[in-house]
C-alpha cells in the first residue's frame, strides 16, 4: 500500500518531507489511477494526519483513534493503519454507527458519504470537540466539516474548512492549508 512505501522510504527527519510529497502526489494523481479510490483516500488520509496538532496532544495518550463512522468505504484496507504510528502515537482502527457516543472520542472521524442526509447533525454535535473530522460526502467542508475530499477533473482534492478547524481547537500545519482548498462557509455549532 502505498503507506507504507512512504513510512518505509523516509528517514525521520524527512519523513515530513516524505509525508509532503506523497500527499501532492496524491492530490495530484487521478482518482482512475490504478490504485483503488479509497486506497488512495486513505493514504492520503494518513498523510494529512501528519500535519494536524490535537490540543493537548501529549496529555491524550499513545494512540490516535481513526473511526469510520457510518460505514466502511475502504473495506479491509484501513485495517492497514492499526499500530502504524503518526506524531508517535499507535493507531487503533475502530467502526461506528452516526448515533454512537464514542465518536466524540475518534481523534478522527471518518464519515461515510452514504450518510449525508445525518451529517449535518453528527457536525453539530462534533462542533466543539478535538475531532477531525473528514469525509467525501459532496459539500462536506461547506457544512461545518474540518476536512472534505472530494473529486475534480478525476484527481482527489482535499478542501479545509477553517472555521470548523479553529472551532475543534485543531492546528493543520501551513503546509498542508497552502496544497488545499480553504472553505469558510457552514457553521454547525
Amino acid at each position: 500500500m502505498l503507506t507504507s512505501m512512504c513510512v518505509r522510504s523516509a528517514s525521520r527527519g524527512g519523513l515530513r518531507l516524505a509525508a509532503l510529497l506523497l500527499g501532492l502526489l496524491l492530490v495530484a494523481a487521478p482518482a482512475r489511477a490504478a490504485v483503488p479510490e479509497y486506497e488512495l483516500k486513505l493514504a492520503l488520509l494518513f498523510n494529512i494526519a501528519k500535519f494536524v496538532t490535537w490540543p493537548g496532544e501529549r496529555g491524550r495518550g499513545d494512540t490516535l483513534s481513526f473511526c469510520m463512522v457510518g460505514g466502511n468505504p475502504f473495506d479491509d484496507a484501513a485495517r492497514e493503519l492499526e499500530g502504524r504510528r503518526v506524531r508517535g502515537r499507535t493507531i487503533t482502527v475502530s467502526r461506528l454507527r452516526l448515533e454512537d457516543d464514542a465518536v466524540l472520542d475518534c481523534d478522527i472521524a471518518f464519515i461515510d458519504r452514504e450518510r449525508a442526509p445525518q451529517i449535518r447533525e453528527l457536525l453539530v454535535e462534533l462542533a466543539a470537540a478535538p475531532v477531525l473530522t473528514v469525509s467525501d460526502a459532496p459539500g462536506f467542508a461547506e457544512q461545518g466539516g474540518v476536512v472534505g475530499l472530494s473529486t475534480r477533473n478525476s484527481r482527489v482534492a482535499i478542501e479545509i474548512n477553517q472555521r470548523a478547524q479553529e472551532r475543534s481547537g485543531l492546528v493543520i500545519n501551513a503546509q498542508l492549508l497552502r496544497m488545499a482548498t480553504l472553505v469558510e462557509t457552514g457553521n454547525p455549532g
